[in-house]
């Protein structure tokens, strides 16, 4: 079945590419099986604007396996043409003659008007996904937890014997300052500073023009904030501390305890911004 299905696909989308008529009934049959290269989520409105009102007998049944694709998932909430969709079924006689369907589209639509959201977000597979990435946070907030006690609350010595490196140090990692905010946003899971956050690690941490995740981390911005920071801490310690740019072991120490924080992060944010995984008459509507 799966290879006829591909196959299938595979000669509509040919046919869609050499002859435009063939445009509405490849893209029908992409939305009724997923078909990932038509770049689309399903949603109510486009199943309508994909099939129209009229349809033929071949068309229709297509339109009902899209309509149960659309009504599982919810890709777009609140629905707001749930209501028509389940007229629209409704009104389809060739349902009643399928047996079980019509109970099926009921209780489907019905589930989904009351609870908010498709029951597919109830599957096996969504909610054993929602307690790894639960599993995962907690993981994470431990090892911000950890960092942030070595180097936020109890950071009164280092290894190296630099006053003006040891002032930057402790800048960068102050309680008031950039590495303890997103630090404690995670140790406290708190989900009112995530767009802050987000915005904050794009314009001082990301490469210019990227989602933020781990991979994304640009060194250079890196590199740029411990030599400002450097440059700065001349003005407390005055000018005769003042030399060439920070080097060495030191430098080095400092970059991996930054990268470490944000790796944390980023982390945390691309999973909190993930899509959520939330854990009930016979017209459909």
């Amino acid at each position: 079945m799966r290879n006829k299905k591909e196959y299938a696909l595979s000669y509509l989308h040919a046919l869609s590419e050499l002859d435009a008529s063939w445009v509405p009934v490849y893209r029908q049959f992409a939305l009724a099986v997923d078909d990932p290269a038509i770049g689309e989520e399903i949603t109510t409105d486009t199943l309508f604007k994909t099939f129209g009102i009229e349809r033929n007998e071949s068309q229709t049944y297509v339109y009902i396996a899209a309509a149960l694709r659309d009504i599982f998932y919810d890709q777009m909430m609140p629905d707001y043409s749930l209501q028509a969709l389940g007229d629209d079924l409704e009104s389809i006689g060739m349902i009643k003659q399928i047996s079980g369907l019509q109970e099926i589209l009921y209780l489907l639509i019905h589930y989904k008007k009351e609870a908010k959201h498709g029951i597919d977000q109830n599957a096996d597979y969504k909610q054993k996904e929602k307690k790894r990435i639960e599993t995962e946070i907690k993981m994470l907030q431990k090892e911000a937890e950890n960092i942030y006690e070595l180097k936020v609350s109890n950071y009164t010595r280092s290894t190296v014997e630099n006053a003006r490196f040891l002032k930057t140090q402790q800048i960068i990692f102050a309680r008031d300052g950039i590495m303890a905010f997103l630090l404690e946003m995670v140790i406290n899971d708190d989900l009112s500073c995530l767009e802050v956050a987000r915005e904050l690690l794009k314009e001082q941490f990301i490469k210019e023009g990227h989602e933020v995740c781990k991979e994304n981390i640009d060194p250079s911005k890196i590199d740029f904030l411990i030599d400002d920071t450097w440059n700065h801490t001349t003005d407390r310690l005055g000018k005769k501390k003042q030399s060439s740019r920070l080097k060495s072991i030191a430098r080095q120490g400092l970059i991996n305890s930054m990268e470490r924080v944000l790796r944390i992060v980023t982390e945390y944010v691309r999973m909190r911004t993930m899509p959520k995984l939330d854990v009930e008459s016979t017209s459909y509507a």
